[in-house]
């Protein structure tokens, strides 16, 4: 089962990935509940959010939460955030521009960020160009800061290599950011 926001997002490529409950599989890569699991615990398949309540803030363990921000929150803040909380960005993006969203470096060190995963580009249905890319990012000191993203050229890797993501940005490509204060 889906929360109301992630029924609104499009669906990712139809892989199956596993989920972190029973190591079943669930019904796609970017999604980390079963939908027997989904029913039990009474948690979005996609994002773990609870079914029964409207919040975007979503438990995932004893402590920590996640927060998921989408293109409409550009410019917002989130102050009262704590170490351990998660920041899920979830971001348009349109490759036939050659560019893909990436963080922007604002420190050289002292961050109160780390990226946790790039769970990748899910394209939109019927388009392999056209969607969405999604960002975890983990709060990991105390402080305040502005978490940038912005467009990067797309970095392409040969047959057989790991995938790198672009580093330069993309001339007169878009930006987003959120102000977060950790407490």
């Amino acid at each position: 089962m889906l929360c109301k926001t992630c029924e609104k997002l499009p669906l990712p490529t139809n892989v199956a990935g596993f989920c972190r409950k029973c190591s079943g599989n669930t019904s796609y890569f970017a999604y980390k509940l079963c939908d027997d699991c989904s029913v039990k615990v009474d948690q979005c398949e996609r994002c773990e959010a609870p079914l029964i309540a409207g919040s975007t803030y979503v438990p995932t363990g004893a402590t920590a939460f996640r927060i998921t921000l989408m293109d409409k929150d550009n410019g917002s803040s989130r102050p009262g955030m704590h170490s351990g909380e998660e920041i899920v960005v979830v971001l348009e993006e349109d490759q036939y521009s050659q560019t893909e969203w990436g963080q922007r470096k604002t420190k050289s060190y002292g961050s109160i960020f780390r990226l946790k995963s790039n769970n990748g580009f899910t394209p939109y249905k019927g388009q392999y160009q056209k969607g969405t890319r999604e960002l975890v990012f983990e709060v990991v000191n105390t402080g305040t800061e502005d978490l940038e993203m912005e467009e990067k050229v797309r970095a392409y890797s040969w047959y057989g290599s790991a995938p790198t993501p672009g580093t330069t940005p993309a001339p007169n490509g878009k930006s987003w950011k959120v102000s977060v204060q950790s407490n």
